[in-house]
């Protein structure tokens, strides 16, 4: 046996296939790790021509196993791999849960104990050995883990038998290898292994009995142990050459020298320094050796895609030539496959293949999914929109089931029969298979007969294409799952919901091995992965800290302390964090040196969201060592390189004279492209005004509306236009409507002043009325039983209406005013109050033959008499109940905001039918807010004046009185303009307290502007006016905050032209002056 070792580049692999090109005679073997196989074979074609075919061999340990079993007679080889694994470990789990100390049933800790017995299987740890150690263990905590581990370890083997990991399968090469005289007499060569397992070593003995030679390469400066692994990079490494001194005894060690891959100085010194302690600066020039600071991933993969793009095109390298390695190749693969396709460059992606996102596994997942989670919106739709179910107009279903709320049993317990326009047929189509698998499933008892009622399914209702290639692959490996399925649990007995689980554990599991569809490909791959011969460039990306190296807290099953505790102990597994740690130096170190002549080195500044990112120590120790080295940043400057790239850059720049001639060549070759592309460029958010015709078809001569639509125009007209012009709106959702909304309390309180005699009743009886109520109307809101929850909120409610209802009825007692009506309509003859009075729209001309037509709903109107004296007539108040805290703001009355109040006692006051029915002069009185709110006690108050106190201020009326003839009196009779209102927030003593109260002449005048702002608002919208402009009031941006049309507008602030409509708040004495002035300006 022979050793050969030295440092990355110094030719060990290249000492191979000269040595192998030199045997003439025996057969050849070249053992590698199996990621790095298919580079091992490439080269041995390359090198050794038509010869390599017969006479020499690329294999892996495992193959060399499967090879071995063959020769023996184990032909029908059943294969355990990753989902097969982790299928077992979850049944175990799910079995075993009691009885645990420490192991939960996540996916997370399925995937650990996998990890664990991998590692007890490849150090040669059986169950005897674990026993042992549970027996001898002093150390509590550690004992009650290694009991978990026992528990699992003894039942997967149990499961296991009949299977072949590769674990087992190196037990058995190596027991079997000397009798099958395979490789007698044959030449080994190792090549690429850090390190062995200690089945590996096994194997190793067993094969230096029978070859004539075997020759190991190892990376290492020294086959002595000599340093610390803190500063050694190859510490690893020389362990396994003592290993391998200690087990064999005819061992031959020859170090080989030089820098045989690098084809310049930089890269000889970037190879003994870049670990080296001390480390030795270079002076000269850096031309091999690059360092880019990227603004972002995006920045960082164009810059690579760049100058692979440069390469091929002005050095004449190949792409085979190129490799790019990252630590997190994860986090960059969308980026690398659209950028490196606009570049037009051929990528071979080493990652980890997601089956769960083929359309046919989404087809199978969904169908488990449909029974697991009771027919839930998603795992149906998720299910009929693989394209394997043929039902038509699955879009329209889909609004159908949203807006009836069909999920559950709905899918099925009844016909669907909600609308005339049903969709009854493709109901059938959809469950009635579905309803006749769940029977026959369910019906079964164990793992075998649910697994072939499922195949049976697949095949019946799948229509199988043979000529899509990746159809067939993800059918066949389903196949293979049910199979390996039906070999591992058999007749275990197992209920549906437990098989779903089990199966759904397999398929995130199961793996799907990727080989390049072509040799000239830009290899992207891992660090630990990442080997291709004769790569002349190299592209490091992502030298973050926390990235190269990584800063990877998982310990595994056993901590770091536990591993040192068995070690100790006799009992060694696999290495810790801290020695991994050696490992991924190692790893890094290997990437570093790849190349042959040069290497391109990259990260970013800043992560997807914009947060920082700090560069990593070996940025900075590059600089150390090559001091002359200067960061790359990124640069406009003009570059032609392919027609898409120098297309997409000509639109960055296209206002650079630089690019004009760019311009022009595109201008004369793909001038359709181009002028699309700047009609994009110039593309601004802001709205065209409406032509006056497409308003007369949305509008018509006559606006139909509303008070609080015109509300909705002053806060946004691009708002409004969306949703009252063109109507657009979300897809129609059925949901309980909420007890404690607005509309189910106003009707509460409606329907209580129509039936009672507030003068009259007591407390207790308001308590007996409002519970009567509110239980028949309940029926209108729950279709469907009540939920305890649900019968909880109800007593809720009816205590907190009760108890408002008690404040409106004190209020009304100590005042002069009555109700008059409640729940009253304007400009339809639809009033829930007596019908004493017909209220017509507001209507009003606004010019070019335009009217107005203004309806709505007024809550409550109160009346009260002066019976003589100048001021004799009826006073008029509005009461406005409201579901959420809110006040009357003269700021937003003037810009259009809040319109309402003032509005709806126009409606009344100047109503002639009113006039007469009362038989005197309307006046108005005031307009006022009640908040119709479950009071919320504050400060922890528990006796009884303080909470009196608290809830009383929650009932106090926001809002305007007219100030004048005595009017506070009438609304309050305790009313003393020193002190404090019970039942309307005034208060001498505070701030801003008396603002509720507003002169005759002020009311009329606000009246006026109303009236005007009304007028101005409409003419807006019958001009086709519909600018983004939302409000933004004392620097609030309401409007836009929950606009469902945002994603539509677009408004951003910082775009050009995107502007709010900046309203700050005036004083109360300049807002009126403000609208006398108007008023005067428009006489």
């Amino acid at each position: 046996m022979k050793v050969i070792y030295g440092r990355a580049g110094s030719g060990k692999s290249e000492f191979i296939f000269n040595s192998i090109k030199n045997n003439k005679d025996a057969q050849v073997y070249i053992i590698t790790p199996e990621q790095f196989s298919f580079s091992a074979e490439k080269r041995l074609v390359e090198s050794l021509e038509n010869d390599a075919v017969l006479k020499y061999e690329v294999i892996s340990f495992e193959r060399m196993a499967y090879r071995v079993m063959n020769e023996i007679g184990i032909r029908d080889i059943h294969v355990m791999d990753k989902a097969a694994k982790a299928m077992i470990v979850h049944s175990i789990v799910e079995k075993n849960r009691k009885n645990f100390n420490f192991v939960g049933s996540s996916t997370d800790n399925v995937e650990m104990l996998i990890t664990q017995i991998t590692e007890f299987k490849k150090h040669g740890i059986t169950l005897s050995m674990v026993e042992n150690q549970i027996k001898n263990i002093s150390d509590q905590y550690l004992k009650l883990k290694l009991e978990d581990m026992l528990l699992v370890y003894r039942e997967f083997e149990k499961f296991s038998e009949g299977y072949i990991d590769e674990n087992n399968s190196l037990n058995i090469l190596a027991e079997n290898l000397s009798d099958t005289h395979l490789f007698d007499n044959s030449v080994i060569y190792i090549d690429e292994f850090a390190g062995f397992t200690r089945q590996e070593y096994v194997v190793i003995q067993e094969l230096n009995k029978v070859a004539k030679d075997i020759v190991i390469t190892i990376c290492s400066d020294d086959d002595r142990v000599t340093k610390s692994p803190d500063s050694d990079v190859f510490y690893d490494n020389k362990q396994t050459l003592q290993t391998l001194k200690q087990l064999f005894d005819d061992i031959e060690i020859r170090e080989i020298s030089g820098s045989k891959r690098f084809k310049n100085g930089e890269l000889v010194h970037l190879e003994q320094n870049l670990f080296g302690v001390p480390y030795h600066k270079f002076n000269g020039v850096n031309n091999n050796i690059s360092i880019y600071s990227a603004d972002n991933a995006y920045d960082e993969i164009e810059n690579v895609c760049k100058k692979i793009f440069k390469l091929v095109r002005d050095k004449g390298y190949r792409y085979r030539d190129i490799a790019v390695i990252s630590n997190n190749l994860d986090s960059y693969a969308s980026l690398i496959k659209v950028i490196s396709d606009s570049y037009d460059i051929p990528i071979f992606m080493d990652e980890k293949v997601d089956i769960t996102q083929n359309v046919f596994i989404k087809y199978l997942i969904s169908i488990l999914d449909i029974f697991s989670k009771n027919w839930s919106y998603e795992s149906v739709f998720n299910y009929l929109k693989t394209g394997f179910v043929k039902v038509d107009n699955i879009d329209e279903i889909e609004n159908y089931c949203l807006k009836w709320g069909i999920k559950g049993k709905r899918w099925y317990e009844k016909p669907w029969n909600y609308e005339i326009n049903n969709f009854e047929e493709q109901q059938k189509k959809i469950i009635e298979p579905l309803l006749n698998l769940k029977d026959k499933l369910s019906s079964q008892k164990n793992v075998k007969l649910i697994t072939e009622e499922l195949y049976k399914f697949i095949v019946d209702n799948v229509e199988i294409d043979l000529g899509n290639e990746e159809f067939v692959e993800y059918f066949n490996i389903v196949v293979e799952l049910l199979n390996t399925v039906i070999r591992v649990f058999g007749n275990l007995k197992i209920n549906f919901d437990e098989y779903i689980k089990l199966l759904k554990v397999g398929l995130k599991e199961k793996e799907v091995s990727k080989i390049p569809d072509g040799q000239d490909r830009v290899i992207f791959g891992t660090v630990d992965r990442t080997k291709a011969n004769e790569i002349k460039v190299v592209f490091i990306i992502g030298v973050n800290e926390g990235v190269f190296p990584s800063n990877n807290t998982s310990e595994g099953f056993f901590n770091d302390l536990d591993r040192a505790n068995l070690k100790n102990n006799g009992f060694e597994i696999a290495k810790g964090l801290l020695e991994k740690s050696y490992e991924e130096n190692f790893n890094i170190y290997r990437a570093f040196t790849t190349a042959q002549e040069s290497v391109y080195v990259s990260y970013s500044l800043s992560d997807n969201q914009g947060g920082m990112l700090r560069k990593s120590m070996f940025i900075s120790r590059l600089k150390s060592i090559f001091p002359k080295l200067e960061e790359e940043r990124s640069s406009d400057k003009l570059e032609i390189l392919n027609k898409n790239v120098t297309f997409n850059k000509l639109l960055n720049n296209i206002d650079k004279s630089e690019w004009f001639d760019v311009y022009r060549w595109f201008l004369n070759n793909d001038e359709n492209k181009l002028n699309a592309s700047l009609r994009g460029l110039s593309y601004t958010n802001i709205p065209v005004k409406l032509k006056q015709e497409n308003v007369d078809k949305l509008y018509g001569n006559k606006l139909n509306t509303t008070i609080t639509r015109l509300e909705k125009y002053a806060n946004c007209p691009y708002s409004y236009f969306m949703q009252y012009g063109l109507k657009l709106a979300d897809k129609e959702e059925f949901e309980l409507k909420k007890l404690d909304t607005g509309s189910f309390v106003h009707a509460v309180v409606d329907e209580f002043f129509k039936t009672v005699d507030i003068n009259e009743i007591t407390d207790d009886e308001i308590d007996k009325i409002v519970d009567d109520i509110i239980t028949n109307e309940i029926s209108q809101y729950i279709k469907f039983s009540m939920s305890a929850k649900f019968r909880i909120m109800v007593q809720r409610v009816k205590k907190f209406i009760s108890l408002s209802i008690k404040y409106i009825v004190q209020g009304l007692r100590n005042s002069d005013f009555r109700v008059l009506g409640t729940e009253v309509s304007f400009g339809n003859k639809s009033s829930s109050s007596n019908d004493e009075f017909v209220y017509p729209p507001i209507e009003f001309e606004i010019g070019n033959g335009k009217r107005v037509s203004i309806t709505g709903k007024i809550d409550r109107i109160d009346v009260a008499e002066i019976p003589s004296g100048d001021s004799v007539g009826k006073y008029i108040r509005i009461i406005d109940y409201k579901s959420s805290v809110k006040d009357l703001d003269l700021n937003k009355i003037v810009n259009g905001l809040q319109l309402q109040l003032i509005t709806y006692i126009d409606a009344v006051c100047y109503n002639e039918a009113v006039d007469k029915a009362l038989q005197a002069p309307i006046n108005p009185a005031g307009v006022l807010y009640f908040n119709l709110i479950e009071p919320i006690i504050k400060n922890r108050c528990f006796d009884d004046e303080s909470i009196v106190r608290q809830i009383k201020e929650a009932y106090r009326m926001q809002g305007f009185i007219v100030s004048d003839l005595n009017i506070p009196n009438m609304m309050d009779k305790d009313f003393d303009p020193t002190g404090k209102s019970e039942y309307f927030k005034y208060n001498s003593k505070g701030r801003n307290g008396k603002d509720i109260m507003i002169d005759k002449e002020n009311f009329k005048n606000l009246q006026k502007y109303t009236k005007k702002t009304l007028k101005e608002i409409s003419k807006a919208i019958m001009k086709g006016n519909i600018d983004i402009k939302p409000i933004s009031f004392n620097g609030k941006n309401i409007p836009c905050q929950y606009c469902q049309y945002k994603s539509i507008c677009q408004f951003n602030p910082k775009f050009k032209n995107n502007k709010y409509k900046f309203i700050e708040s005036k004083s109360r004495d300049d807002v009126f002056e403000q609208i006398k002035l108007d008023l005067d300006e428009n006489r």
